[in-house]
């Protein structure tokens, strides 16, 4: 995660629902230029969703994309974030995701709303 600059705010298009801090964004993933393995080294599963970052404070919960933007299509994951974190006041980075029944991830489910979304972590910041 980088700190913007006061002229690189995201604003949220509008959105002022939570008092949760707007000054991160995630950060993008890179190719490397050929494939590797190292000790040191460990790897994700690519989960083919939605990248987001997760406020979460004492009014509410709301997902924002890595280009400010909220997502506001999916009420229903927020308000069970919401009950699971109990108003904690956090910011988790991670993706949104859809995942079939052998657990897979299934980016046409999530992309046509055909599934259950849920939210998978990576770090809490």
């Amino acid at each position: 995660m980088r700190r913007n600059s006061a002229e690189h705010e995201p604003k949220f298009n509008g959105y002022t629902g939570c008092s949760a801090p707007a000054y991160l964004s995630a950060n993008a993933a890179f190719s490397p230029r050929a494939p590797f393995s190292h000790p040191d080294w460990l790897f994700e599963i690519k989960w083919d969703g939605f990248r987001s970052l997760l406020y979460s404070d004492s009014d509410c919960v709301r997902l924002v994309s890595r280009n400010g933007n909220v997502f506001k299509s999916f009420p229903g994951l927020c308000e069970g974030l919401a009950r699971d974190l109990k108003a904690r006041r956090c910011v988790l980075d991670g993706e949104i995701v859809s995942l079939g029944s052998n657990g897979k991830p299934q980016s046409r489910d999530l992309l046509f709303r055909r599934a259950e979304p849920r939210f998978i972590a990576f770090d809490l910041l």
